[in-house]
């Protein structure tokens, strides 16, 4: 789930892989274009500012997965996490 403006810093064939289907999940967009994207604004401010962060995304499914959609096989998620990590610079 790599957002569109970070995989164009790693060029353009990053930033079309961004839309493969294996880079997305179903999102209702009062989620994709609300809070969603204020995480990811925010994410991208923790790279800017700590240089190297690694971002882990993906979305969370019940025991009884429901379609997104009618007549559809994809399943619903009931939610989403996403952690972020700056490696900590040691010396010794």
């Amino acid at each position: 789930m790599v957002q569109f403006d970070d995989a164009r810093g790693y060029g353009q064939t990053a930033a079309e892989e961004s839309f493969y289907t294996s880079n997305i999940c179903p999102q209702l967009s009062a989620l994709n274009q609300k809070g969603w994207l204020t995480l990811e604004q925010t994410c991208t401010e923790f790279a800017r500012d700590y240089e190297v962060v690694w971002i882990y995304t993906g979305p969370i499914y019940g025991e009884n997965k429901v379609p997104f959609a009618e007549d559809r096989k994809i399943p619903k998620p009931i939610a989403f996490y996403k952690i972020v990590v700056s490696p900590e610079k040691t010396t010794r």
